[in-house]
């Protein structure tokens, strides 16, 4: 019998799940029911769940995973408990959408996917720029050939992040061991996945990790990628770099080609500009509102169609394995 609507439970009360996550479960109306939260600050998770009408609380992960009722989850949380939290949210029968990254590593990505295809459930990543109406539109352009052959791909995403405190929100984000890395883990991710999706696997990469401006952090503050993709010999070349050091911030995505050259000065805007032989044109493609909902729409359409969503974890993987390069981990 066809199901009507996905019983979701949500995994870490922070900063992302505030602001976008339970929203975009509310947003689907009907078609969801977010049922459970699970957080390890009792009171925080208490305090969440009563803000956001939850109905009800766990304080171990683990119990939630135990109510038979619950399809799906959303993994919100640091980086290191991704693979654990998958992994066992696999074996109790429940899909799973995880943020990004996708794990600390390559071989715990595979990890991930190897159990929620032995329990046969759906696994999605949270990269959800794939979803912005400015990057559909350049892939469909460069499908088309509207540039001629890419060549060059040139990404800067870059903002001043300074958790000074121990309790600092988001401190986490500049512990190596929660988060693997810097802005490159946590910013250039997001871009790896872009170019991956629009010009294909990578084939090899290179980082160059620095701390130019908060030079006691356990992570870098500062990092550029060099990346080359298909055909060693005739395959495009690109660099991103994500920076927690430059002010002004910037979020600049460009790719250029044999005939021309696709340019995003701000992602997060989506103005986009084609520059070709004919002349510049320039469209205004923002993204959603909540840049969490169309991710979390398609996610949960997959489920109810009973198909692979849009991210699956063999996509999400391919980032973490070009992090692994960058970071030297492999």
């Amino acid at each position: 019998m066809k199901r009507d609507a996905i019983t979701w439970g949500l995994i870490g009360p922070g900063d992302i799940a505030r602001k976008r996550v339970v929203d975009a479960l509310r947003a689907l109306g009907p078609r969801a029911v977010l049922k459970a939260v699970a957080g390890r600050d009792s009171r925080q998770t208490e305090e969440f769940a009563h803000a956001h009408g939850i109905p009800e609380v766990h304080t171990r992960w683990q119990s939630l995973l135990t109510d038979q009722s619950i399809d799906a989850v959303y993994i919100a949380t640091p980086v290191d408990l991704h693979a654990p939290m998958t992994s066992a949210a696999a074996r109790a029968g429940k899909h799973v959408l995880c943020e990004k990254p996708m794990a600390l590593t390559y071989r715990q990505c595979r990890a991930m996917i190897r159990a929620c295809r032995e329990s046969r459930v759906r696994l999605g990543i949270a990269y959800y720029r794939r979803f912005y109406p400015a990057l559909r539109r350049m892939k469909a352009l460069l499908d088309e050939g509207a540039i001629g052959a890419p060549v060059l791909a040139e990404v800067v995403v870059a903002e001043k992040f300074n958790p000074e405190t121990a309790d600092a929100p988001r401190r986490w984000l500049v512990e190596r061991d929660r988060s693997g890395g810097g802005p490159m883990m946590d910013l250039g991710c997001h871009r790896i996945d872009l170019l991956i999706y629009l010009l294909g696997e990578v084939r090899s990469a290179h980082g160059e990790l620095r701390n130019l401006r908060f030079r006691n952090r356990d992570v870098e503050d500062h990092a550029t990628a060099t990346l080359s993709f298909g055909d060693a010999r005739t395959g495009p070349t690109g660099s991103i770099t994500a920076s927690h050091c430059l002010e002004p911030g910037e979020d600049r995505f460009a790719i250029h080609g044999t005939e021309g050259k696709l340019l995003c000065a701000n992602l997060a805007r989506g103005g986009l500009q084609v520059v070709t032989s004919n002349g510049t044109e320039t469209c205004s493609l923002p993204p959603h509102l909540n840049l969490h909902f169309p991710l979390v729409d398609e996610f949960n359409r997959a489920l109810l169609e009973r198909r692979d969503p849009f991210v699956p974890g063999e996509e999400g993987a391919k980032t973490s394995r070009v992090l692994d390069w960058i970071y030297g981990r492999s």
